[in-house]
């Protein structure tokens, strides 16, 4: 069993009207303990330091999303590009070019269960499309799904890898069939 907590535009909370468009949207197993704006208040409250750790060349306009898990940062942007990092070794590993068209905005990691490393990115678009990644080596593009008539505002993964939920400026939320590659 699994709760789904959407971000509308606007709103804090779910809301049901049709005018609005839901941007965010995350998958929690039932149970979870969430961080609220207030715990993250708190938590700014302490002293922090950011350090560079490192700098690379990046992106040609706007930096549109980001994406971390295991050793990989992954950033879109509204060049059509996605920047990949390893963060674990210091290294730009280059860029990915979007199949689709226009800028990313959205980009999710899969990790499986019992794993440090993710095995795919899913990567949402202005034109909205989804694109399928098979992450670490080769980092090859799998697939192309289209579903969406505005660009994609976020992307949920279930835990099995197997099914996907994304939000868009067109008012929609689509579950993808990651298996069979369709909604």
């Amino acid at each position: 069993n699994h709760n789904i907590f959407a971000t509308t535009e606007g709103q804090s909370c779910c809301n049901r009207e049709a005018h609005t468009a839901v941007l965010g949207l995350k998958i929690h197993p039932l149970g979870m303990t969430y961080t609220t704006l207030s715990t993250i208040h708190l938590l700014m409250q302490e002293s922090c330091e950011l350090k560079r750790q490192f700098t690379h060349a990046a992106h040609k306009g706007v930096v549109k999303s980001l994406a971390a898990a295991g050793p990989f940062l992954a950033s879109g942007g509204a060049d059509d590009l996605i920047h990949i990092y390893d963060l674990w070794h210091d290294k730009d590993l280059g860029f990915l070019i979007n199949p689709g068209e226009g800028a990313i905005t959205s980009l999710e990691f899969f990790t499986p269960q019992n794993s440090f490393s993710p095995t795919h990115l899913l990567a949402g678009c202005s034109d909205g499309s989804l694109t399928i990644w098979k992450a670490g080596q080769g980092w090859q593009c799998m697939k192309t799904l289209r579903g969406h008539r505005h660009e994609i505002t976020s992307i949920a993964i279930h835990e099995t890898g197997l099914l996907a939920l994304t939000t868009s400026r067109d008012k929609t939320i689509r579950l993808w069939d990651l298996v069979k590659g369709r909604t």
